[in-house]
């Protein structure tokens, strides 16, 4: 580790908390001399003084894929990041949406603003679903971010599925997905 390094986690050990932001980011992603460790990233950036920033928010929202964010219950600063103007959060949530608890129409518009701020996998989806039917939007969007780094639909599928269940909507999330 460079000593610049070494020198910035010091300050966010003794509570820096621009450093801590820095840490805990570089933490998420990994690389300029940290090692990618998601859970020590977490940590820094849920410390006090800066888990209610926006920044914070976005740093989370936008360095872990959609499905990670789920996993490592992280919703909440996704929905922060997007309200914050992040075109990949907006992109993640809107993806969410859309699948989870069949919220699509709320989806669509996360994905619109996403598209609108240039985020391209947003303007594809939206492009892809408005050449569709109604009926086969949801199909069309899932198959429109088959290749996207952000998400992993079949992962994230498999948590809205498990949520409904959970929750008690099962069958009409079955239903609205075209699990009859």
């Amino acid at each position: 580790m460079r000593r610049q390094d070494i020198q910035l986690l010091t300050l966010a050990r003794q509570g820096d908390p621009a450093a801590r932001s820095k840490a805990g980011r570089r933490y998420l992603v990994g690389g300029d001399g940290f090692p990618r460790h998601v859970a020590t990233g977490l940590e820094y950036l849920s410390h006090p003084s800066v888990r209610e920033l926006p920044e914070t928010a976005c740093a989370i929202a936008e360095s872990l894929p959609l499905q990670d964010l789920l996993e490592l219950k992280q919703e909440d600063a996704l929905h922060k990041a997007a309200a914050a103007g992040s075109p990949l959060a907006q992109f993640k949530l809107g993806v969410w949406m859309a699948l989870a608890r069949s919220r699509f129409a709320a989806g669509r518009t996360w994905l619109e603003t996403a598209a609108a701020a240039g985020h391209i996998e947003a303007s594809q989806v939206v492009a892809a679903v408005d050449g569709a039917r109604s009926d086969r939007a949801l199909d069309v969007m899932v198959e429109s971010i088959q290749s996207s780094a952000a998400v992993d639909v079949v992962q994230v599928a498999v948590i809205a599925a498990r949520q409904a269940r959970e929750e008690g909507g099962w069958t009409s999330w079955s239903i609205a997905c075209g699990w009859r």
